[in-house]
């Protein structure tokens, strides 16, 4: 695949849903290694009001548990929320 969002590069679609397409992606961590990571391009009919959108997925950052898969990012490219 390799085509790009943002930072990260997207090495394969892994599924799709009603939320959107999830892809295994590498970016490069503040340590200078590639990481590997699940991208979620979120569909457009769940993110048309870009501020609110962001607003809501920001409280989400700081929860960490076990059984929870850690939101590290999100922003916008190409007109698509990720």
């Amino acid at each position: 695949m390799g085509s790009r969002v943002d930072r990260y590069r997207l090495v394969r679609r892994v599924g799709t849903s009603v939320f959107g397409e999830e892809h295994l992606a590498t970016f490069r961590a503040p340590e200078g290694l590639d990481a590997v990571c699940r991208l979620l391009l979120v569909s457009p009919n769940f993110s048309r009001d870009h501020e609110k959108t962001l607003d809501r997925l920001r409280p989400l950052l700081a929860l960490q548990h076990p059984a929870l898969v850690r939101m590290i990012d999100a922003g916008w490219a190409e007109g698509r929320l990720y």
